[in-house]
């Protein structure tokens, strides 16, 4: 049985790397303070307006890369192409120059082991209920003799989480538990040509820009990757539909990658067997004893999954009773790992 997590900023966040949104916009704006071309200080200030106004996740800076194209007369494309590549190289140079933190070589195998178990029983964040479930459908599992294998991709650039994941799969704690080594980075690498952009061209808001190739290419990721001559999302897709289980952690879970939530959607739809949690970060743990408080924070983590995605042929609301959440996401990732 295949499990997958599917890992974003949270992870590099966690490990004390200054990769938000945030980090960045400061040092973009720095950048581009002087900058003479007209298409980039129109960008740095579109930029700063959407911050100002609330927008501090990654996906509100790709999807204002969208709204920025209004900008632009339609004989303008290079200019918005131009300005669109020079913010792409400052995410580039601020990444691939972040100091070096402490990675897995300073973990003891006794860190490592704990490590490997809260991967192993992810589930233990849940509910007590969710916690025997889940625990009992692994059980049963290896009872068969399948192996548990988990596979991990991350929508980072950087690769910290590829470093962990290596340390963590030269052993396993059991026989039937495996964590592949590989990391898939479905959004590329720094050095493996990262895609920043958009899921759509709805999400384009200059009309004449939506039609243009070169625009396309640039923006909407998954022309982009076939331009370059890349599968990843179609690869994605294939390790999302060989799970039995599917994983979203340190995720915003935002529009600029709504095509990835809704093939989670259509593989959820597809077989009542499949389940998908949700590690939500940034809200405090319900209370354990006020069981509305609970239902009340879980349907607004699902809704906004759900909203996420579009373009189904189904109802979406048929797929609630397979999504759990976890509010509690340090019980999977965390270096160096405590014992709880």
């Amino acid at each position: 049985m295949d499990i997958t997590f599917l890992v974003g900023n949270g992870f590099d966040l966690s490990l004390g790397y200054k990769t938000s949104y945030e980090d960045f916009y400061n040092y973009y704006l720095d950048q581009t303070r002087d900058s003479k071309d007209k298409a980039i200080s129109c960008l740095r200030d579109s930029i700063a307006n959407d911050f100002n106004s609330g927008s501090r996740l990654w996906t509100d800076f790709e999807i204002g890369l969208g709204i920025f194209t209004q900008e632009f007369g339609e004989d303008q494309a290079e200019n918005y192409i131009d300005a669109y590549i020079d913010a792409v190289h400052k995410l580039h140079d601020y990444l691939s120059n972040l100091p070096k933190l402490s990675g897995p070589e300073g973990l003891t195998e006794e860190q490592l082991d704990t490590a490997r178990k809260k991967i192993f029983h992810f589930y233990q964040g849940g509910t007590s209920q969710e916690q025997i479930d889940f625990s009992e459908l692994l059980k049963k599992e290896k009872a068969s003799g399948n192996d548990i294998i988990y596979n991990f991709v991350s929508f980072n650039y950087t690769n910290y989480l590829d470093e962990f994941i290596a340390a963590l799969a030269q052993k396993s704690i059991d026989a039937w538990s495996i964590i592949k080594p590989n990391v898939f980075h479905v959004h590329g690498l720094l050095d493996d040509y990262p895609i920043v952009g958009l899921s759509s061209e709805d999400q384009i808001l200059n009309p004449a820009f939506q039609k243009n190739e070169d625009i396309r290419i640039a923006l909407i990721k998954t022309i982009t990757e076939s331009a370059i001559g890349y599968h990843r999302y179609s690869t994605l897709r294939g390790l999302i539909y060989r799970s039995r289980l599917v994983c979203l952690w340190g995720l915003s879970l935002g529009d600029s990658d709504k095509h990835c939530w809704n093939s989670i959607c259509n593989w959820l739809h597809a077989d009542p067997t499949r389940i998908l949690f949700i590690f939500k970060h940034g809200v405090p743990p319900p209370s354990i004893f006020l069981s509305v408080e609970r239902v009340r924070k879980t349907k607004e983590v699902i809704s906004h999954f759900l909203n996420s995605a579009d373009s189904l042929s189904f109802d979406k609301k048929t797929l609630i009773s397979r999504i759990h959440v976890i509010f509690n996401p340090e019980t999977v990732f965390e270096f160096p790992p405590k014992d709880k």
